[in-house]
Protein backbone atom coordinates (compact mmCIF):
# COMPACT_ATOMS: atom_id res chain seq x y z
CA UNK A 1 0.00 0.00 0.00
CA UNK A 2 0.56 3.73 -0.79
CA UNK A 3 1.39 6.16 1.88
CA UNK A 4 1.57 9.96 0.70
CA UNK A 5 2.83 12.34 3.17
CA UNK A 6 2.79 15.94 3.03
CA UNK A 7 5.62 17.62 5.18
CA UNK A 8 7.36 14.34 5.25
CA UNK A 9 11.22 16.27 5.84
CA UNK A 10 9.04 17.59 9.18
CA UNK A 11 9.68 17.17 12.60
CA UNK A 12 6.75 14.43 12.27
CA UNK A 13 7.59 13.29 8.98
CA UNK A 14 10.98 12.35 9.89
CA UNK A 15 9.96 9.47 12.74
CA UNK A 16 6.74 8.94 10.65
CA UNK A 17 8.02 7.89 7.79
CA UNK A 18 10.75 4.89 9.14
CA UNK A 19 7.62 3.44 11.16
CA UNK A 20 4.82 3.92 8.36
CA UNK A 21 7.40 1.20 6.33
CA UNK A 22 8.55 -0.94 9.02
CA UNK A 23 4.41 -1.61 8.31
CA UNK A 24 4.56 -1.93 4.85
CA UNK A 25 3.74 1.02 3.28
CA UNK A 26 5.83 2.69 0.53
CA UNK A 27 5.84 6.29 2.02
CA UNK A 28 5.96 8.97 -1.05
CA UNK A 29 6.30 12.39 -0.52
CA UNK A 30 4.28 15.08 -1.58
CA UNK A 31 6.60 18.04 -2.19
CA UNK A 32 4.06 20.35 -3.95
CA UNK A 33 3.65 23.49 -2.32
CA UNK A 34 -0.01 23.46 -1.19
CA UNK A 35 -0.71 26.59 -1.67
CA UNK A 36 -0.25 26.18 -5.40
CA UNK A 37 -3.54 23.94 -6.48
CA UNK A 38 -2.10 22.90 -10.02
CA UNK A 39 1.25 21.59 -8.38
CA UNK A 40 -0.82 19.85 -5.82
CA UNK A 41 -3.19 18.22 -7.76
CA UNK A 42 -0.33 17.27 -10.38
CA UNK A 43 1.78 15.81 -7.31
CA UNK A 44 -1.16 13.66 -5.56
CA UNK A 45 -2.61 12.26 -9.30
CA UNK A 46 1.38 11.05 -9.85
CA UNK A 47 1.45 9.72 -6.35
CA UNK A 48 -1.96 7.53 -6.61
CA UNK A 49 -2.17 6.84 -3.21
CA UNK A 50 -3.91 4.64 -0.76
CA UNK A 51 -3.34 7.17 2.12
CA UNK A 52 -2.38 10.54 2.59
CA UNK A 53 -1.68 11.93 6.17
CA UNK A 54 -1.24 15.66 5.76
CA UNK A 55 1.35 17.12 7.82
CA UNK A 56 2.21 20.73 6.14
CA UNK A 57 2.02 23.54 7.91
CA UNK A 58 3.28 26.10 10.13
CA UNK A 59 3.29 25.04 13.74
CA UNK A 60 4.83 28.56 15.40
CA UNK A 61 1.54 30.27 16.23
CA UNK A 62 3.66 33.17 17.06
CA UNK A 63 4.72 33.31 13.41
CA UNK A 64 5.10 36.94 12.22
CA UNK A 65 3.57 36.69 9.26
CA UNK A 66 0.33 35.68 10.22
CA UNK A 67 -0.80 36.06 6.48
CA UNK A 68 1.13 33.10 5.57
CA UNK A 69 0.33 31.09 8.80
CA UNK A 70 -3.57 31.63 6.93
CA UNK A 71 -2.66 30.55 3.64
CA UNK A 72 -0.59 27.46 4.13
CA UNK A 73 -2.28 26.13 7.65
CA UNK A 74 -6.24 26.97 6.66
CA UNK A 75 -5.98 27.17 2.46
CA UNK A 76 -3.20 24.88 2.02
CA UNK A 77 -5.09 22.19 4.03
CA UNK A 78 -8.64 23.33 1.95
CA UNK A 79 -6.28 23.01 -1.20
CA UNK A 80 -5.32 19.64 -0.39
CA UNK A 81 -8.94 18.22 0.59
CA UNK A 82 -10.05 19.77 -2.87
CA UNK A 83 -7.75 18.44 -4.55
CA UNK A 84 -7.80 14.60 -3.30
CA UNK A 85 -11.77 14.88 -3.90
CA UNK A 86 -11.00 15.93 -7.36
CA UNK A 87 -8.45 12.45 -8.27
CA UNK A 88 -10.27 9.43 -9.93
CA UNK A 89 -8.57 6.90 -7.58
CA UNK A 90 -9.49 9.17 -4.14
CA UNK A 91 -6.98 7.93 -1.35
CA UNK A 92 -9.36 5.62 1.11
CA UNK A 93 -8.50 7.18 4.25
CA UNK A 94 -7.31 11.18 4.75
CA UNK A 95 -5.76 12.15 7.99
CA UNK A 96 -4.85 15.87 8.96
CA UNK A 97 -2.28 16.42 11.69
CA UNK A 98 -2.17 19.05 14.24
CA UNK A 99 -0.08 20.52 17.63
CA UNK A 100 -1.03 21.43 20.92
CA UNK A 101 0.19 25.13 19.54
CA UNK A 102 -3.08 25.23 18.17
CA UNK A 103 -4.66 26.32 21.37
CA UNK A 104 -2.23 29.13 21.90
CA UNK A 105 -1.23 30.01 25.23
CA UNK A 106 -3.46 28.37 27.65
CA UNK A 107 -2.59 29.17 31.00
CA UNK A 108 -5.37 28.92 32.92
CA UNK A 109 -6.52 25.32 32.20
CA UNK A 110 -4.51 22.39 31.11
CA UNK A 111 -5.23 21.41 27.45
Amino acid sequence: MKLAVTGLDGFTGIHLKPLAQAQGFSVVSIDADIRNTSALSIALESASADFVIHLAGLSFVAHLDTAALYEVNTIGTFNLLQALAALEKRPQKVLIASSATVYGNATDAPI
